[in-house]
């Protein structure tokens, strides 16, 4: 069955791409606006990735795509901009997900790019984080101890977040406390970086994109300047909010959460 499974959805995006590649061809654009999906883990990236792979008018680079990525990272900009030069779609969409330290330099080399950060409640998060890895207090340790090759985890990180992580990492604490530990590190970029001053960045709740799909994804392709049909919207529900029952989490790393709650709340009531 899984085989079966995945030869189907292989040969559907195959199909995907051939009815984009000809559909680009008979319908160019002009230009195209690269799109940024950053955020935290386990907040609905892959879900909104699927939603433009819907429309003709998106070519979608997942972090898999060797023509955008490495390891998972994002290939040098000079190679990005010919992927955008060479486009016919109106957006290019791709998710860097492992590299919010770096969104203020993406938006200087391009300055049409729109980046949509994705916001899900901390509690769904880390729970989906939980289930699906189990690495993340390494991760914590290696940061907290100075380690020079943790990777993507320890990059340009200011001097609060270090503070932070050393402060509350403990070898003892839950893999659940971990992972809510570094969606506040996460988060905390965007407000670090001044995105919230940035009008080609948007905020996009999860939780509002599955509960009210029809305008939610609208306003989400218009943000993007992609073309939009109601039909795309239909993919999403919303059996994925509070799905299972919250995390036990350190209290003080909850109180983080909390506090990073707000910040996005007060920030998103101002728009």
């Amino acid at each position: 069955m899984q085989l079966f499974t995945t030869a189907w959805r292989k040969a559907n995006t195959l199909q995907r791409r051939l009815r984009r590649w000809g559909y680009q061809r008979l319908s160019p654009h002009a230009s195209t606006t690269p799109v940024f999906i950053m955020g935290c883990a386990r907040s609905g990236s892959s879900v909104t990735m699927d939603l433009f792979a819907h429309s003709l008018d998106a070519d979608v680079y997942q972090q898999v795509d060797r023509r955008a990525f490495q390891n998972q990272m994002l290939r040098p900009q000079t190679v990005l901009r010919d992927l955008f030069v060479k486009s016919r779609a109106a957006v290019a969409v791709l998710k860097p997900m492992h590299e919010n330290q770096h969104a203020r330099r993406y938006l200087d080399a391009f300055p049409d790019l729109r980046i949509v950060w994705l916001l899900r409640a901390y509690g769904d998060s880390v729970n989906s984080c939980v289930r699906r890895w189990n690495s993340m207090r390494g991760n914590l340790q290696a940061i907290a101890a100075g380690d020079a090759d943790v990777g993507w985890w320890g990059e340009g990180l200011s001097a609060h977040q270090l503070e932070v992580i050393r402060h509350h990492y403990r070898p003892e604490m839950s893999e659940a406390s971990a992972y809510a530990l570094f969606w506040y590190i996460r988060h905390y970029f965007y407000f670090d970086l001044g995105l919230d001053e940035v009008p080609n960045v948007q905020v996009f709740r999860y939780e509002t994109l599955v509960s009210e799909p029809e305008s939610a994804v609208e306003d989400l392709f218009n943000f993007c300047s992609c073309p939009y049909k109601p039909a795309y919207a239909r993919i999403l529900h919303a059996s994925s909010i509070r799905k299972h029952p919250h995390p036990e989490i350190d209290p003080e790393i909850e109180a983080l959460c909390q506090d990073m709650t707000m910040r996005f709340d007060q920030h998103l009531v101002k728009l």
